[in-house]
């Protein structure tokens, strides 16, 4: 797995790689987690549509990746700086029941929400600069408003989702562009469809309008004593 820190601009963001000849081990636990989840999801995407068969095995494999790059590599910061962490998710055991990340940190028990989209229609430099958002809470016409997470994480796919069985199974970019707090979505968010209608998102748009990967990286971890990134942040704005 490479891990690298890229910029658009100044804003910052995390490109990771894996590898089907070196990240086998990685990769086979992503896999048994996407065919899990796809037998327990809700067929029903966010607007009441029923998903095929085929998508939701392309979406949950996104999704696994997703989360399973996104626990790597706040590991990877937290060892680098020092801190001891506990990261887990609980199983996913059916669609009634919402699966987060959890991050034991300095006694604390901090929630993560992981959001994962195949996003390939347009440049990265447009992805940040307002055709693409950050999603953070939202509220179905089925659903009512999922519990709130201590923060959102967007990840995205630069290719379209039925190319990821192959991408696996070779070598696969998988792109960290950004998220806040939740305090951070009820400053700086809008309310939106994307689309969904019967779906109402909270979202950050465009992403730049946030400090980038490595601030909230830093708000997570509770790196360098910064532990009120939120009220940073409530400063620039």
């Amino acid at each position: 797995m490479i891990i690298s820190k890229k910029y658009i601009d100044n804003y910052d963001y995390i490109l990771i790689t894996l590898s089907a000849k070196y990240d086998k081990e990685i990769i086979d636990r992503i896999k048994e987690k996407a065919e899990t989840d796809a037998k327990n999801v809700n067929k029903k995407s966010p607007n009441g549509q029923i998903r095929s068969e085929e998508l939701i095995k392309y979406n949950n494999l996104g999704g696994a990746i997703a989360e399973e790059i996104v626990k790597i590599y706040l590991i990877e910061e937290a060892q680098k700086s020092n801190i001891k962490v506990n990261i887990f998710s609980p199983p996913f055991t059916g669609h009634l029941e919402h699966r987060d990340i959890k991050i034991e940190i300095n006694g604390k028990i901090k929630t993560l929400e992981v959001r994962s989209s195949f996003q390939y229609k347009t440049t990265l430099q447009r992805v940040f600069t307002g055709a693409f958002s950050l999603i953070g809470p939202y509220i179905t016409s089925f659903k009512s408003k999922e519990p709130e997470k201590d923060f959102y994480l967007q990840v995205i796919h630069r290719y379209e989702n039925p190319e990821i069985t192959k991408k696996i199974d070779s070598e696969v970019e998988v792109f960290i562009i950004g998220g806040g707090s939740t305090e951070l979505f009820q400053l700086l968010g809008e309310k939106r469809y994307l689309k969904q209608e019967g779906a109402e998102y909270l979202v950050i748009n465009p992403v730049n309008k946030t400090k980038g990967v490595w601030a909230l990286t830093k708000e997570i971890l509770e790196i360098n004593n910064v532990n009120d990134g939120y009220k940073q942040q409530k400063k620039l704005f």
